[in-house]
């Protein structure tokens, strides 16, 4: 998993083999999305891993000149949510206990 190793490498080889990044580039915002930029803050404040809030979107601008879109920033949201992918609607409906804690990936795509 790419979170789990330094990044600019991988980065490097892919940008090498002429492969793009979903969530970067944006056909609007040319020098960075607004709204990417203000969701990825938050998380970072929430405490989300600073690897997806920072790093990779820093290494990816770095290497291809492309800044990070909202398309990125929700996947980092869903990712820290902790929903499976097969059903990150639940993250959209999800209306957490009032204690701040979170929602266990298990719960997600249940009714509620």
């Amino acid at each position: 998993m790419l979170v789990d190793r330094d990044v600019a490498p991988v980065i490097r080889e892919r940008v090498a083999l002429g492969e793009r990044f979903a969530g970067f580039g944006h056909g609007v915002y040319k020098h960075g999305d607004p709204r990417a930029h203000a969701m990825l803050a938050a998380l970072a404040r929430a405490g989300a891993m600073e690897k997806l809030t920072t790093e990779i979107p820093e290494r990816i601008l770095e290497a291809t000149g492309e800044f990070v879109n909202i398309d990125y920033a929700l996947a980092v949201l869903v990712h820290t949510l902790g929903c499976r992918p097969a059903t990150n609607w639940c993250c959209l409906r999800w209306r957490g206990p009032s204690d701040g804690s979170r929602m266990p990936a298990s719960n997600c795509g249940t009714a509620g």
